[in-house]
């Protein structure tokens, strides 16, 4: 019985050697022993990987544990055979403890000998239960197949194919039965022997090696042979090689090798062959030549060189020598690229008639090298010029540059908007004119009015605006006019548009008078002093003086002060005196006439702060939650710590359950999973005192079967609002996965409080098993980076129809009815006859999500029937369907709003067609309510959440037919686009129905195949 003890170094399991391996591979081969491997990680359930069946006979067993096979943690695992049970075999007692920080780096190996008949594996470490299984070894008395063997020679072979000096013969064989035993061989007609390793012929002439194998089972194969013919070598080499050197690398204009030189060295030899090159840089000693050789030391180098052939013959030394300079440092910063638009603009910021896009860059290192433009998605071309865009619509470039070093900046873009221009402006600009100043009781402006003139122009624009003073020429108005002579005074003003209209000449007339007298009062000024106070009313460690000063002339030029006596300084911030004793501050103030007031003093006294705090905080726990008639917590029990200091304070308190390392306790810390658990606490204060640890013990149990998930979420990844966190989207329980515990889609109050609940759910998940703790980490980061709980435009999301008529303009109709524009910035259909749809023709999207809210405003008892279209290609231009509406219909996929019970099978929240939702599964509302609709497409996977609930999932696959059949439909396989538009269904005439906030975030997968990887970090 062969034995392997539980210990760090097991005292018959052995490490794996590279070296031993590499020299022993003919030996496996001959004898052909088995080698079963178990593997480990993580994961505490199970083992990576494990052998079911193996043969009688020897074996080697493997087990590895190591960061090769995914653990890092450092978790120990064992491989433990079970000797004591009679239902398995027990006449191999394994005990391997292995972990990637033990001698070996936690692979191990042992040599044992395997009956027939069931091995019962397992993890002897508490917990690991879940690791085992079973071995089931088959005898190998039934083998009758002979081995298969094969012999291969080597060595120097002249141009007859003779070896010259000698040949080597390399024997091997396989069995997949019993295994080999052995491999034997004749040399030349003489006895077989024991073959254990190449066999190697160096006498000259013809000869023939003769070899069979023979198996466990005692099976022999045919002999078979090879034959081969050994000649002299050639006479003896005295001639040594011929060696040359080549340096290459980048020269400046003096020649000398910019940042490294690089030495290549090469030789011939016609008779033995080059057997080595050495080398020797600067002298040291020769070292033999693998690779090239780089020397990037700054100065003057010397490489010598020789060659020596395999008859021992050495060249004379050689040198090649050259200088390396310092490179400069290279350039690693892309360029800073910029774009202007230009052109006239409307009221509502849109160019009228052509925009221009002037591009530009700066690069203070290689410099630019060219700039690129891309226009509203093109291909990016080489930018040369200004650009300029006259097509009506919304337009947006994309603009980059790529320096002479190729870096390349961050892709930018401007957007604007292209509109036609204007019927030709005959209706001058509106001008106006605003007196400012000091006034006197009067009215009057003393000492001096300023006229700010300003004009508005509708149509063309305004191009110039005129004054005059007191009847005097026309000037252009260029800045506010300032009129400081005493009298009255009239400006009269009138203005130009770019059309060539002038507005009638207006005035506005005022008086201006003397100022009164100087001012020759000085500033009041004060002081405060604050900090903290001992009873004796002195400043503990140290005091603040802020100064402050009023003046009603002039006003405050500076304030000034004097600490004990020293020479006056200008006031800028707070004077804060940490020095122990009496200390007197006096303060001065300036205004901007000159006038300084008289000298103020104020007088404290500052003491050393008391003794440093020594005493550690006190700290406790409270246990909440619901108790069973045991004293156990039912479903999850929470842990609320606190600490007090009487000193310095509390800093910090710190935590760990069941064991973990200590974690900053930030809130109460719930614990779900069922089973005894410890937390152990303890506080620290602000100086650095810590509390002894104490720790609470409690049990909870399980508080019954989860709640079911009406609508699976089956994405392959976990999806945080528009986040790919790109862990795999797992079964929790039941039928509900992570996507539904994560709930992203219900509405939160902030972002915060997200973030929080998903490391809980987190945390839960890991305990449970469900995600591994790197996963746990990376759904906790993808929450933070999410916008959930924050406003739409700080998560992504692009308004299409806001509420604004210039957002209603961009969408356009087809076929019958329409939708008209409501105060409040909603739409409504139209209440005629006939099927249409309001289209958003400026974009097509690919992933995303579209976010809307619509409202049933169906007459009388009806309920509207609608929809909202998406991933459908241009209406204008599909060559298989000319009725622009049913483009929508026939290549895109509808998301129905149907609340009615009776009527159509499909109801909101279907895929009309092809994914049938019911009306309990609709989660119907009273009509007249605004309903969010939120409608995710990821590749080919659609989810269909109404008012925070999901409500459907559906995978449009390129098989599925539209239901109930339609002749003309081209089921799945039409509907497959990696894009398209999105669109607003009117139905009929008692289908009235109002849309309003519709918006849409682009989303971008972890994995666009749709497979999640456990190791995939592109998210995180």
């Amino acid at each position: 019985m062969l034995t392997a003890g539980l210990a760090p170094a097991p005292a018959n399991a052995r490490p794996v050697d590279n070296d031993r391996a590499t020299a022993a591979a003919a030996s496996s081969q001959q004898l052909q022993a088995q080698v079963l491997t178990w593997t480990a990680g993580d994961n505490f359930l199970s083992y990576l990987s494990a052998p079911t069946t193996a043969v009688a006979g020897p074996a080697t067993l493997v087990f590895e544990n190591s960061r090769a096979t995914g653990n890092t943690t450092g978790m120990q695992h064992t491989l433990t055979f079970e000797t004591g049970n009679p239902a398995y075999n027990s006449d191999v007692d394994v005990n391997i403890l292995a972990d990637p920080s033990d001698a070996n780096g936690g692979r191990w190996t042992v040599d044992v000998v395997l009956s027939p008949g069931t091995y019962r594996f397992f993890c002897a470490i508490p917990g690991h239960g879940g690791m085992s299984g079973l071995l089931v070894v088959t005898g190998g008395g039934s083998d009758t197949t002979p081995p298969t063997a094969s012999a291969a020679v080597s060595g120097e072979r002249d141009e007859n194919g003779a070896y010259v000096g000698s040949a080597t013969v390399t024997l091997s064989a396989t069995d997949t039965g019993s295994g080999v035993n052995r491999v034997e061989y004749s040399l030349d007609g003489g006895a077989y022997g024991t073959y254990s390793s190449p066999v190697t012929v160096n006498q000259a002439g013809q000869h023939t090696l003769s070899y069979r194998a023979t198996d466990n089972a005692g099976n022999t194969s045919t002999p078979q042979s090879v034959s081969f013919t050994v000649v002299q070598p050639p006479p003896p080499d005295t001639t040594p090689p011929t060696v040359t050197a080549a340096v290459t690398g980048q020269r400046d204009e003096n020649g000398a090798y910019v940042g490294s030189a690089t030495v290549t060295l090469s030789a011939a030899d016609a008779g033995s062959g080059v057997d080595r090159i050495d080398y020797s840089v600067d002298g040291a000693a020769y070292a033999a030549y693998s690779a090239p050789v780089t020397v990037n030391q700054p100065g003057q180098h010397t490489v010598s060189y020789r060659a020596t052939d395999k008859a021992g013959n050495t060249s004379a030394a050689q040198q090649v020598s050259f200088t390396v300079v310092d490179p400069p440092a290279p350039d690693t910063t892309p360029p800073t690229a910029s774009a202007a638009v230009s052109g006239q603009r409307d009221e509502n910021g849109a160019y009228v008639g052509s925009a221009t896009v002037t591009l530009s860059a700066t690069d203070t290192g290689s410099g630019v090298d060219r700039i690129e433009y891309s226009l509203d998605g093109q291909p990016y071309a080489t930018y040369s010029a200004p650009v300029t865009v006259n097509q009506p619509g919304q337009h947006t470039v994309s603009y980059r540059a790529t320096d002479k070093a190729g870096n390349t900046s961050t892709a930018q873009q401007v957007t604007f908007t292209v509109v036609n221009p204007p019927a030709p402006d005959t209706t001058p600009p509106t001008a106006s004119a605003a007196v400012t100043g000091q006034r006197d009781d009067n009215g009057a402006y003393v000492g001096s009015a300023t006229v700010t003139l300003s004009a508005t122009d509708t149509g063309s624009g305004v191009d110039r605006i005129e004054y005059s003073v007191n009847g005097g020429a026309y000037a252009a108005y260029t800045a506010p006019v300032t009129v400081n002579q005493p009298g009255q005074h009239t400006v009269s003003y009138r203005a130009t548009d770019k059309a060539g209209n002038t507005s009638a000449a207006q005035s506005v007339s005022f008086m201006v008078v003397q100022p009164p007298a100087p001012d020759t009062t000085p500033p009041t000024a004060s002081a405060a002093l604050s900090g903290q106070r001992d009873e004796n009313g002195a400043y503990v460690g140290s005091a603040t003086v802020t100064l402050s000063a009023t003046d009603a002339g002039s006003g405050v030029d500076r304030i000034e002060y004097s600490l004990d006596g020293q020479p006056y300084a200008t006031y800028t911030a707070p004077v804060t005196e940490n020095q122990p004793g009496q200390h007197t501050v006096s303060y001065r103030a300036t205004d901007k006439a000159g006038n300084t007031s008289a000298a103020q003093q104020v007088t404290f006294t500052v003491v050393q702060p008391p003794a440093p705090d020594t005493t550690p905080p006190t700290a406790s726990a409270a246990l909440s939650g619901q108790l069973d008639d045991n004293g156990a917590y039912v479903g999850s029990a929470t842990v609320i710590l606190s600490a007090t200091d009487a000193g310095s304070g509390v800093d910090r308190i710190e935590y760990s359950r069941d064991g973990q390392p200590y974690a900053v306790y930030t809130g109460p810390v719930t614990v779900n999973q069922p089973g005894q658990h410890t937390v152990s606490y303890r506080a620290t204060d602000k100086a650095g005192n810590t509390s002894g640890t104490a720790s609470v013990t409690f049990t909870v149990v399980a508080s019954g079967p989860e709640p079911d998930c009406p609508v699976p979420d089956t994405r392959p990844t976990v999806w945080l609002g528009t986040v790919d966190s790109g862990v795999p989207n797992r079964v929790v329980d039941g039928d509900c996965t992570v996507n539904n515990v994560i709930e992203d889609e219900r509405t939160w109050p902030h972002h915060g409080e997200f973030v929080t609940h998903v490391t809980t759910v987190a945390e839960h998940l890991h305990h449970l098993g469900v995600i591994t703790h790197k996963e746990h980490g990376r759904l906790v980061s993808a929450a933070g980076r999410s916008g959930v709980g924050k406003p739409d435009e700080k998560n992504g999301y692009q308004p299409l129809l806001d509420g604004s008529a210039a957002s209603f303009a961009r969408w356009q109709h087809v076929g019958a009815g329409g939708f008209t524009r409501n105060a409040d910035g909603s739409i409504t259909s139209r209440p005629v006859a006939g099927l249409g749809m309001l289209w958003y023709p400026v974009t097509a999207y690919g992933d995303f999500s579209l976010k809307l809210q619509w409202r049933d405003d169906a007459p009388g008892t009806g309920r509207a029937n609608s929809g909202v279209f998406v991933r459908f290609p241009d209406v204008h231009r599909h060559a298989a369907e000319s009725r622009p509406e049913w483009v929508a219909i026939k290549y895109g996929h509808e998301l129905q709003i149907f609340d009615r019970p009776d009527g159509d099978q499909y109801k909101s929240g279907s895929v009309y067609g092809f994914d049938r939702v019911d009306l309990a599964g609709a989660q119907a509302t009273p009509k007249g309510t605004w309903n969010d609709y939120e409608i995710r497409v990821v590749g080919q996977h659609y989810s269909v959440f109404r008012n925070g609930e999901l409500v459907n999932e559906y995978v449009n696959s390129p098989d599925a037919v539209f239901s109930p059949p339609r002749a003309d439909d081209p089921g799945g396989a039409g509907r497959q686009s990696a894009s398209g538009h999105i669109g607003l269904q009117n139905h009929g005439t008692a289908d009235v129905i109002s849309f309003r906030n519709v918006r849409i975030a682009p989303l971008s997968a972890c994995c666009p195949n749709g497979t999640a990887s456990g190791t995939s970090s592109t998210c995180c």
